[in-house]
């Protein structure tokens, strides 16, 4: 297959959301970010965690333009400022020196819920809440991470004793990528494989469908006579 070199997208079918790339055989660059996908290993959570929760089939790859190698920064970076932060799961602007983007909100895919004082609740991601409140990101991070109560009246849900002694008693089993089986409690899984707990339980509630590989098991149907 012939080389092509120039800008890509992976694309959310049927919506507005897309990750932005720059390279000299895309058609190697697709399958680069296929298999790290399939593998639960790709650097941009964001667009893993869509990836695990719908599925490969719910992409599409496409070029945007075949251009010269000495133009991929330039372009990259045009395209992911063309769509805007919302509508791309980068977390950088492109281009080579970009930075990690761990300065990114989009960076955290942890769910929070966060509560306002004037009694509103939300819970989404921080960047989720960046976007649609207009919160200062770096202060935003504080609360989320205790150094901070609030920001613009925004602070983080507390959990009641009677919320912990639910979620700790409960016994789930869980069943992992590789073939593991875990039957404990929530607390227990996270302790023991070190996951975010927040994230675990969307698993359990089944907001979402897999943590580290992790996953609730299904219970079979029975058969009917």
């Amino acid at each position: 297959m012939e080389k092509i070199c120039g800008i890509y997208q992976i694309k959310v079918i049927g919506e507005d959301l897309r990750y932005i790339g720059q390279s000299v055989n895309i058609e190697r660059r697709r399958k680069e970010h296929i298999g790290s996908l399939n593998s639960d290993k790709h650097p941009n959570v964001w667009m893993q965690n869509y990836w695990n929760k719908y599925g490969e089939s719910a992409f599409e790859h496409s070029i945007i333009e075949e251009i010269p190698k000495k133009e991929l920064n330039a372009r990259e970076k045009y395209w992911i400022a063309y769509y805007g932060a919302k509508h791309t799961f980068n977390a950088t602007s492109g281009g080579e020196g970009a930075g990690s983007g761990k300065e990114n909100p989009k960076y955290d895919p942890t769910i929070y819920t966060f509560y306002h004082k004037d009694g509103r609740v939300e819970t989404c991601a921080q960047w989720e809440l960046k976007e649609k409140y207009g919160v200062e990101h770096s202060c935003l991070s504080k609360v989320c991470s205790g150094k901070k109560k609030s920001v613009s009246g925004w602070g983080l849900k507390r959990i009641t004793n009677a919320d912990s002694a639910r979620i700790n008693q409960t016994i789930f089993t869980f069943v992992h990528k590789d073939g593991k089986e875990e039957t404990c409690t929530q607390l227990e899984l996270r302790e023991k494989y070190g996951m975010a707990h927040s994230n675990l339980s969307r698993v359990c509630s089944g907001k979402r469908n897999r943590v580290g590989g992790w996953s609730l098991k299904k219970k079979k149907k029975a058969s009917s006579r």
